[in-house]
């Protein structure tokens, strides 16, 4: 044997063995935050009621939509600063009395309350069923803080096969005032017995994101629709456009 080969022999008994990094089978990503509470539309999608208002009045259906969301949330916030409770479907279904009449549509009942009745059916986004479902697995818990009614957040999740993974529905019926007060969001993390700090919440729209920020929540903004944040000094602790960009973070070591 020659001096070279047996240096390297030596060598390779007297080093210390290496070993490689590799993810351990059936290991569970460790989450940043104990719970996490979404907002109803982030889960489920609100697309077929423009697509039901451009049927039921074609080539005006988005304006439609656009006037009837826009008084939907001001009747809610107005309700709520005068005392005076309707819920989400009550509240929807005038806000589209008043939008269809502001731009001379000839709203007939049957109409009215086929679109109204669009909101509880609506489908879940194609990307919730396997996001809640690692969520769920990594042992996060979840829920839901929602103006959508208590009738529409069960039906709704149990329709798509998720109730199971929600540790609580929080619909503003149960408080008789809605999202943005801030005691919404609060009730939400004490019912979870957390502070809000330690609560993750989802909004969909940016107006619940400057809401759950003023009650101390961290943010995930799930942005499907590309829209602007609003000028009310509150900004996502992070934002993506799907589920999936939501997991990643909120599993990340």
């Amino acid at each position: 044997m020659t001096l070279l080969r047996r240096r390297l022999v030596a060598a390779s008994v007297l080093a210390p063995a290496v070993t490689l990094a590799t993810p351990a089978v059936g290991v569970t990503p460790r989450a940043k935050y104990p719970a996490l509470a979404f907002d109803g539309f982030p889960i489920f999608d609100p697309r077929p009621v423009g697509a039901a208002c451009e049927a039921a009045f074609p080539g005006k259906g988005a304006v439609l939509l656009a006037a009837w969301r826009t008084r939907q949330f001001e009747y809610q916030w107005l309700g709520t600063l005068m005392r005076r409770f309707e819920d989400f479907l009550q509240t929807t279904e005038a806000a589209l009395i008043y939008a269809a009449d502001s731009l001379e549509l000839a709203l007939d009942r049957a109409t009215r309350e086929w679109l109204v009745d669009t909101y509880r059916h609506l489908p879940v986004w194609s990307d919730a069923p396997a996001a809640i479902s690692r969520l769920s697995d990594a042992g996060v818990r979840l829920s839901m803080v929602s103006n959508m009614t208590s009738e529409m957040l069960e039906t709704g999740l149990s329709r798509a096969g998720l109730r199971q993974h929600f540790d609580l529905l929080l619909s503003t019926d149960d408080l008789r005032r809605h999202k943005p007060d801030r005691s919404v969001y609060e009730e939400g993390a004490k019912r979870l017995g957390l502070s809000t700090d330690r609560v993750l919440f989802v909004p969909f729209a940016a107006w619940d994101l400057a809401g759950a920020s003023a009650a101390g929540h961290p943010t995930f903004w799930v942005n499907r629709l590309g829209m602007r944040n609003e000028e009310l000094g509150a900004m996502p602790t992070a934002t993506g456009r799907a589920l999936d960009e939501l997991v990643r973070f909120a599993l990340a070591s």
